[in-house]
């Protein structure tokens, strides 16, 4: 499989570069070294409520530029080009360069995959087809999270979900079906019987339980201890606890009693 030089390096905003077969550049280039050269559309509707996102959210996915003369010239994003312009010139401390990732004519493939991955539309099928595609071209982990606007967290968890989905025939299947998502199955991980791991995800995907409630029903089991000691009177109380968490959980619950009953509470 020929290199693919979708991007060359990353500068210190993203990071160090991982070695692999992909050479990734994501980079922030001044407004001012950017243009367009062509585009199908020529009028671009929506600017001003895109504007307002940016202004409130920042930039979420970068757009696509390619090498042209001395500068770059916009291959896709050109709505949030043309919205981070006008943002340029009403602030333009703040909005002096945008976030791009460098391509040619030679990633186009890539491209593709990355803009589709940006989708917030993206059936849950074709993001585990096109994540998986973009991994088996080479990039890693930090690479496809730089290149789509997400925290390097956020695909290792997309990745753990899929190497569930990997793990069973029938979880492919599942996919998409009433809602499920990648992440459904990354949450049902610690499910080992196949028959509650589908239950679980399918709970989850209707709104019958939350990530929380299914956390808690998967959560193995502690074997929390706590020992309780009183004098006659009840004038004394100590409790001993095997590890910190029951501690903790015990402590915390205690604190809202206190509070509730306006009891001093003093620590020893």
């Amino acid at each position: 499989m020929p290199k693919l030089d979708l991007l060359s390096q990353v500068n210190a905003r993203t990071g160090t570069q991982d070695s692999g077969a992909v050479s990734l550049t994501v980079k922030d280039i001044p407004i001012g070294e950017i243009s367009i050269k062509e585009n199908i559309r020529k009028e671009y509707t929506g600017i001003e409520d895109l504007k307002a996102s940016i202004k409130q959210h920042g930039l979420l996915n970068p757009i696509t530029v390619y090498r042209h003369g001395e500068g770059y010239a916009v291959k896709t994003g050109h709505r949030r080009y043309m919205s981070f312009k006008e943002l340029y010139r009403e602030h333009p401390d703040r909005f002096h360069s945008i976030r791009c990732i460098i391509s040619d004519g030679d990633n186009v493939a890539v491209v593709q995959l990355i803009e589709n991955v940006q989708r917030e539309d993206l059936k849950p099928v074709d993001l585990y087809n096109a994540l998986k595609e973009l991994k088996a071209r080479g990039l890693t982990l930090k690479q496809i999270a730089d290149a789509i606007g997400k925290k390097e967290q956020y695909v290792k968890d997309l990745f753990t979900g899929i190497n569930v989905i990997d793990s069973d025939k029938d979880y492919k299947n599942l996919l998409g079906s009433a809602g499920t998502t990648i992440h459904h199955f990354k949450e049902t991980k610690g499910i080992k019987d196949k028959a509650k791991k589908v239950k679980a995800i399918k709970d989850r995907a209707s709104g019958k339980i939350t990530r929380r409630e299914l956390r808690e029903k998967i959560k193995p089991g502690t074997g929390r201890q706590a020992e309780l000691r009183t004098d006659v009177p009840g004038l004394f109380i100590e409790i001993f606890f095997k590890d910190k968490e029951t501690c903790r959980l015990v402590s915390g619950e205690l604190k809202a009693v206190f509070k509730k009953h306006k009891i001093k509470n003093v620590r020893g």
